[in-house]
């Protein structure tokens, strides 16, 4: 089901930030009218300059993806444990 969300999810980060990584991470597999409801996503795209980006990135999501429950991170600024974490588990969003 997830892949019916990665071009979608693709085009609005690379939007704001072109070229990003990006991983989805912590999916839950209850689904809802057969989506997704809850899942994580880290954003790598270096240093990313303006903190409202991700603000903007999020609202995007929600308005376009609704009722898919989203939390994002910047990979940059996450533990080193989650990171970890992310790379072992996550999926990478192909371009």
């Amino acid at each position: 089901m997830i892949k019916n969300y990665e071009d979608k999810l693709r085009s609005i980060i690379h939007n704001h930030l072109p070229g990003a990584k990006i991983y989805l991470f912590n999916l839950k597999s209850e689904e809802k009218d057969g989506k997704y409801m809850e899942m994580s996503i880290a954003i790598d795209a270096g240093q990313i300059s303006d903190p409202g980006i991700i603000g903007n990135i999020y609202a995007d999501i929600k308005k376009q993806l609704w009722p898919v429950d989203i939390d994002i991170v910047d990979f940059n600024y996450v533990t080193d444990d989650l990171k970890t974490e992310i790379l072992k588990n996550g999926v990478v969003v192909q371009k």
